[in-house]
């Protein structure tokens, strides 16, 4: 089986995981034209600055799980995950099983050259739930 290549994986704090992994996400968009172009980066922090995230995980916000864009600054076509409290890791997992559908389908309308695309996956802490918002 094809995997879209890992370019980084950050090492996670006690009491974190990543929600989804490299065979899962290639399986659901190995069929688009973009797959040969895709990277995976896994790091255990949506936000650049801690005092930032430690906010968004006191107050139960929302977490970004998966990004997946491709714009003029940042020209490969780059997938992130990112790590959620292990509790949960399994809610977060199912709404991103729900979600990479829709991600296969977005990149099915998007040409491989395309200079502008994001889709991002939101799991909220506070309702166990994902959101999805994509634009191209």
């Amino acid at each position: 089986m094809d995997l879209i290549p890992t370019s980084s994986k950050q090492k996670l704090p006690v009491g974190f995981s990543y929600p989804i992994g490299a065979e899962r996400i290639s399986s659901a968009v190995r069929d688009v034209p973009q797959f040969g172009l895709f990277q995976l980066f896994f790091s255990w922090r949506d936000e650049f600055w801690a005092s930032r995230y430690a906010t968004k995980m006191k107050s139960n916000g929302a977490v970004e799980v998966l990004v997946v864009e491709k714009t003029t600054i940042w020209p490969d076509w780059s997938f992130r995950i990112h790590a959620v409290p292990s509790a949960h890791a399994l809610r977060a997992r199912s709404g991103l099983d729900v979600a990479l559908p829709q991600l296969r389908e977005a990149l099915l309308e998007v040409e491989a050259e395309s200079n502008w695309f994001r889709f991002v996956v939101a799991y909220d802490l506070a309702r166990a739930k994902v959101a999805v918002q994509w634009a191209h």
